[in-house]
């Protein structure tokens, strides 16, 4: 855990951006995506207020902006330092780094992890980002390997390990997308559903936005030996995609 440690805290010494344009996610930094955050550690708390530096308390948390000086900036750090400095687990760290960093920091400690650890956390990264199929830290050939090396009763839950157990031999499956491009087909994620792959079709390009209306969704079939994982969420099964055929268009 230590060497783990260590290399969060090099992520967290990293300049943050701010971009004032971009509502509600102001600033880009591994660990946080907004200059209005909070601190937890009572000794930097007391610093803050020894200091003058205003706080919000709101339900008990203690709220600052990092934009306000240099000072809270380095506060602030040291509040996640601490923090860093407690944690059990691999899966403590990852929860603190923001998401859009979660598979450069999985990449990063790649080879401190048991097999047991990166199988569940590398579950964790997949089903809660967005453009995993594209990750610019992993090449489709480096994600295929990941995949085979994980140990299963970590990858996927009880229920999902029993989906996959009664998987057919050959499945069809379906993967929507709001627009035609050739990278959009040969990926990892497919779904069982016709009805998500549809919704995925449709999905808004942001909030308040109208559905879609360009979107299209394939269809495909896969042997279950060339299958990685089915996640639950979005009934989701993962293809080794050089495996796919008869790939149409709905």
């Amino acid at each position: 855990m230590k060497s783990i440690i260590e290399i969060a805290e090099t992520f967290l010494e990293r300049e943050y951006i701010y971009q004032p344009s971009v509502v509600p996610h102001d600033v880009d930094h591994p660990f946080l995506n907004n200059s209005v955050t909070g601190v937890s550690n009572p000794d930097v708390i007391q610093e803050l207020n020894s200091r003058n530096i205003q706080l919000l308390n709101i339900g008990g948390q203690h709220i600052l902006s990092i934009l306000d000086s240099p000072e809270v900036w380095e506060l602030y750090k040291k509040d996640r330092r601490l923090i860093l400095r407690e944690s059990k687990k691999p899966f403590d760290i990852l929860y603190m780094v923001n998401k859009p960093y979660r598979f450069e920091f999985l990449k990063a400690v790649l080879n401190l992890l048991s097999k047991e650890d990166f199988s569940e956390l590398f579950a964790d990264v997949w089903v809660n980002n967005e453009g995993t199929n594209h990750t610019s830290v992993f090449t489709q050939k480096e994600l295929a390997e990941l995949f085979s090396s994980c140990d299963p009763e970590y990858l996927m839950d009880e229920e999902e390990r029993e989906v996959f157990r009664n998987l057919p031999d050959e499945l069809t499956i379906y993967r929507g997308v709001a627009q035609r491009r050739e990278n959009n087909v040969q990926v990892f994620s497919w779904t069982l559903s016709k009805d998500q792959a549809e919704w995925f079709s449709r999905r808004p390009a942001g909030p308040c936005l109208p559905p879609r209306t360009n979107g299209v969704v394939y269809q495909a079939n896969i042997k279950k030996e060339h299958i990685f994982a089915y996640f639950a969420l979005e009934e989701e099964i993962i293809v080794n995609p050089p495996k796919l055929y008869n790939i149409t268009e709905l």
